[in-house]
């Protein structure tokens, strides 16, 4: 059942992007989450993990590619200097979603209708190819969940930490 978000306690998301020599496909995802996509309580972090002038979108570059993980732990880093958000949304640059303009929305939703939900990840296609791809049948709790879009708890970071930063 989908779970209504009350009006006037929409939760407060980071998006964060993470580009590496993938600036088209960077500037067409942060269009689309701008643009396209409903939950509007969000701001939107580009982190440009390359030296990449065809990223027009980057709102910081890191001074070396420090690659997924610690590249991602650094736009982690950014957005909680920069503002207080109730969640997460780590998203790789080069995924397409085919599920409509609401995704995020429907990812808070989820999330926030329970306080035992942690993480949440929708099915995503990646312009590389379906190996990610999920059937809406195959859909349903898992242990653990592809990294390319994926929805933390702020409570969830802040109780278990981040990612291994040595992975």
């Amino acid at each position: 059942p989908v779970v209504p978000i009350p009006k006037g306690q929409d939760k407060k998301i980071a998006c964060i992007v993470l580009n590496y020599k993938t600036g088209p496909m960077t500037d067409t995802l942060v269009n689309w989450l701008k643009n396209v996509e409903t939950y509007k309580n969000k701001d939107i972090y580009v982190i440009n993990n390359s030296e990449d002038p065809s990223c027009t979108t980057a709102t910081h570059t890191l001074p070396e590619n420090l690659k997924f993980t610690n590249g991602m732990t650094a736009g982690l880093e950014i957005a909680q200097k920069e503002g207080d958000y109730d969640a997460y949304y780590f998203v790789c640059s080069d995924i397409d979603f085919n599920q409509g303009n609401d995704v995020l929305e429907n990812l808070v939703r989820v999330m926030f209708s329970s306080d035992d939900i942690g993480v949440v990840s929708p099915q995503v296609n990646s312009f590389w190819g379906d190996h990610m791809a999920v059937s809406a049948s195959d859909v349903d709790e898992r242990i653990w969940l592809e990294v390319t879009a994926t929805l933390y708890r702020k409570e969830t970071i802040e109780k278990i930490g981040f990612w291994d930063k040595e992975l």
